[in-house]
């Protein structure tokens, strides 16, 4: 059993305390190892695991504007899936349970008519990763979980979303699954993962859409179930385990901007499973637990640990939860941090859905309504397009592009109302088109959409 005095401790050391606004909604099932995403204002959350470990197909879709809910089913019941936002789809991809079960579906979710459809990856597995980037979908590593054996895959599946459609098939530089996979501007890193049942991988796998290529990178400690996400211009690599249960501490930082590795720092507490995400310019930690000598779950944390890049001296703040949890699922919509179910051992398989707003960060859902005069051509846009400013703003104006996360991704100053803004380099996506005013006030917006 772990020290639970080490969060405490190392807390009142390296951490800062945050403030912020906490709210909290109800799914109708509790579940954990589950998938969740948010796609044009829809919080879509799909499988997971029940009592028993056994997979559920219930898919629950809450509609943040409206503040309601709806629900459906996966075309299989499943847990582990890898799931991946494109454009207004998102796909939830294999998956399988902890007794040998893996499925080839992939339920595809699309946001802009509320319809499902399905596809199939041509090998079945579960706990693979999946990312979208440059127009493409992969689908990779993953395998067969037959509690307490792994047999993993070395399999990417690529689907081109382009021109109608089509696979396409690579792999992996070490077969492995339970990966932490996210994208950053047009690469897609593919980190860690468990070889068998003694070892787990440090190797970083990364897809370069510029040039079509793959490179390989290194960990500085292999585990698996760890987490990734974005902050600024570095990705952490946060937590994990390996199969002897050696639970880790560490996360590993990846400087974008050189292509280098940064020195590794050291994470609040030693935790895997952890829900992360990116909000705004900052780094997202939720819950998390050490594992005993069996890799079951011990003591899941509540803590929210965040990483801000911005700060001169970068240090971890933490928010906390009500409810601790490990094996929960984090997404994010504007300035709102949403930690979907988890488990932990006093409530088992959690329904509550934690709910972190950043009030310095945009909201997505109460931007004012665009005025006439804003003019926006061609939308959607193939990596550029024109504006004609509102005539009666006072120039210079800014103007700025946010992601669907409340990320920055373009800004620009403009001294005249007709203006060109290249975006040849972002994903193909939604985002919010915001026009400020010179005293700062937000004066017009508008949804723009960029095409594969």
């Amino acid at each position: 059993m772990k020290n639970k005095l080490l969060l405490i401790f190392v807390c009142l050391g390296t951490c800062r305390i945050a403030t912020a606004q906490w709210t909290q909604i109800n799914m109708q099932t509790g579940r954990w190892y589950h998938s969740s995403a948010i796609v044009e204002g829809k919080l879509i959350i799909a499988g997971g695991l029940v009592s028993g470990f056994q997979p559920i197909n219930s898919v629950e879709i809450y509609d943040i504007e409206a503040g309601t809910w709806s629900d459906t089913t996966l075309s299989e019941a499943r847990a582990f899936m890898g799931t991946a936002v494109l454009g207004s789809k998102v796909y939830f991809a294999g998956g399988g349970d902890l007794f040998g079960g893996i499925s080839d579906q992939i339920d595809v979710y699309d946001a802009s008519t509320g319809e499902w459809s399905t596809m199939n990856l041509l090998e079945p597995r579960a706990a693979l990763s999946a990312a979208a980037v440059g127009g493409k979908l992969f689908f990779a590593g993953g395998g067969t979980i037959s509690y307490p054996n792994y047999f993993p895959s070395g399999t990417v599946e690529i689907y081109d979303t382009s021109g109608g459609g089509g696979w396409e098939y690579d792999a992996l530089s070490e077969a492995r699954m339970a990966m932490a996979a996210t994208v950053a501007g047009d690469k897609a890193f593919f980190a860690g993962g468990v070889k068998n049942n003694t070892e787990a991988s440090s190797r970083v796998d990364i897809y370069n859409a510029a040039d079509d290529s793959w490179d390989t990178v290194y960990l500085s400690q292999p585990r698996f179930f760890l987490s990734a996400t974005t902050a600024g211009d570095k990705i952490l690599f946060a937590g994990g385990t390996d199969p002897l249960s050696n639970d880790s501490d560490v996360v590993d930082i990846y400087g974008l901007n050189g292509m280098n590795w940064d020195s590794p720092a050291t994470f609040p507490v030693e935790a895997m499973l952890i829900a992360a995400a990116t909000l705004g310019n900052k780094a997202c930690f939720a819950g998390g637990s050490t594992v005993d000598d069996n890799l079951s779950v011990e003591d899941p944390t509540n803590a929210l640990h965040i990483y801000d890049p911005s700060n001169d001296n970068p240090e971890w703040e933490v928010e906390y939860m009500e409810t601790p949890r490990v094996g929960a699922s984090a997404a994010v919509w504007g300035n709102q941090l949403f930690i979907s179910g988890g488990f932990n051992w006093d409530s088992l398989h959690l329904n509550s859905i934690e709910i972190y707003t950043d009030t310095t960060l945009v909201n997505a859902t109460e931007m004012p309504a665009p005025v006439p005069e804003l003019s926006l051509y061609p939308n959607p846009n193939k990596g550029q397009f024109s504006i004609e400013l509102p005539r009666g703003i006072s120039l210079p104006a800014t103007i700025r592009l946010y992601d669907l996360k409340g990320r920055e991704a373009v800004r620009k100053n403009a001294r005249a109302f007709s203006q060109t803004i290249d975006v040849s380099h972002l994903q193909a996506g939604a985002y919010l088109l915001g026009i400020y005013a010179p005293d700062g006030r937000l004066v017009a917006k508008k949804r723009v959409v960029i095409a594969p």
